[in-house]
């Protein structure tokens, strides 16, 4: 291709791309720009990235620190759910019951002769789970 180069000043590409307006072209190669415009997207430019290559033998030591702590995870589950499974239950049953005494707060109440009116007794609250009901009629 012959194309006719042409120089273009900073000054004057400002101005055509404010205004719209075509200005006279004068110390910049278009050719340059263009050239470079269409390379910029082009299909046939070569990546920088293609060049790059993958070791391995680097990614060994990698892959097998995290194969390893995956089995020690699994193998600490297991542990925790086959073997110390029926202890852990007893645990977690004993925390799920909890039987508090609280003292009155008020002490007995006493009227104009000294004859008690009230007193603080025990007060109990029942509480029935259905799920864990096995004999019904014995409620």
């Amino acid at each position: 291709m012959d194309r006719k180069r042409t120089k273009i000043s900073p000054n004057t590409l400002n101005f055509s791309l404010k205004t719209g307006r075509k200005a006279p072209i004068k110390d910049y190669d278009t050719n340059e720009a263009q050239d470079w415009q269409e390379n910029l997207f082009s299909p046939m430019r070569e990546s920088r990235f293609e060049e790059t290559k993958i070791n391995i033998w680097r990614l060994v030591p990698f892959f097998g620190i995290l194969i390893f702590s995956l089995f020690l995870l699994a193998g600490k589950s297991w542990h925790l759910q086959a073997i110390e499974g029926d202890k852990n239950l007893i645990l977690s049953e004993g925390n799920r019951i909890r039987i508090k005494t609280l003292p009155g707060a008020r002490g007995k109440i006493y009227d104009r002769f000294q004859k008690i009116l009230a007193r603080n007794g025990p007060g109990l609250k029942l509480v029935v789970v259905a799920s864990e009901i096995e004999d019904e009629n014995r409620i």
